[in-house]
């Protein structure tokens, strides 16, 4: 990668730090591999703020399009790396542009990692179509499955870049009807908030959203971030849900236990 590509990072992100730590937010971060060793100043930085780092794939390619021995090193050399450079374990990943390869979950187990972030609810044309996936964290095998959340009412997945588009209090006037979900689970770029992004290899579609003014988008980051706080939400990493969710399902099993078993629930209250 050039210096040209590493902008959204080296730009990008104190600009969204500096959004993140007016609301007291953490933020989880998917990180190519091949990056890693150029960014280790923003890794630390990131580490000293509590943020969370994970794996998005080594050279971030399409995986599906992969075969099975280069998919296999793209998913586990990413997290050898960035454990090597973080000093400390990698739990999660991401697809690349939201593209799953069939059997993903399955090699993320093998690989050591404990929940994935690759399923968009709602739409985008050539990538996703998840209308009916679950909107809360779910097991896939091993591995959890912490969805992105989608817009209330638009079809879109929650991006800052289409919270930007629609404009915050369009959405929330179309989250009266349909309602906000109770995990709300945005994503966005570092690139997003930085003007001249390269447009080499972007889609004709997209160039006209890279090349808006930049700073609306942050006005817009710092607007939503706000309005949520207000409205209860509470900030959290991936994989603060992850833990949470598995706690939920741990007490859901001791109650199921506890209705199956009534005659041992007398035994332990005397």
């Amino acid at each position: 990668p050039s210096e040209q590509h590493l902008r959204g990072v080296r730009d990008g992100l104190p600009a969204i730090y500096e959004q993140l730590g007016r609301h007291g937010a953490p933020a989880t971060w998917y990180v190519s591999g091949e990056i890693v060793p150029l960014i280790g100043g923003e890794l630390r930085e990131a580490l000293s703020r509590g943020d969370e780092l994970n794996s998005h794939a080594y050279t971030h390619r399409r995986l599906p399009e992969l075969p099975d021995a280069e998919l296999d090193d793209e998913i586990g050399r990413s997290k050898a790396v960035l454990e090597e450079a973080l000093g400390r374990p990698v739990h999660g990943f991401r697809a690349p542009q939201a593209r799953i390869p069939v059997g993903l979950h399955r090699r993320l187990a093998a690989h050591g990692y404990r929940y994935d972030s690759s399923v968009f609810r709602g739409t985008m044309p050539t990538r996703f179509r998840n209308f009916d996936v679950p909107v809360q964290p779910f097991r896939e095998g091993d591995i959890w499955e912490v969805p992105v959340s989608k817009l209330p009412t638009f079809p879109q997945a929650m991006g800052l870049m289409w919270v930007d588009w629609y404009g915050l209090s369009t959405l929330r006037a179309a989250g009266k009807l349909s309602g906000w979900p109770e995990l709300v689970h945005l994503y966005m770029h570092p690139f997003d908030v930085i003007p001249a992004y390269p447009m080499q290899g972007i889609p004709r579609g997209a160039r006209l959203w890279y090349r808006r003014r930049p700073g609306s988008v942050l006005r817009t980051l710092h607007r939503l971030l706000s309005w949520l706080s207000g409205a209860g939400y509470r900030f959290t990493t991936t994989s603060g849900v992850v833990k949470r969710a598995g706690e939920e399902l741990s007490a859901q099993r001791i109650d199921r236990s506890i209705l199956s078993n009534p005659a041992d629930v007398r035994d332990k209250r005397q």
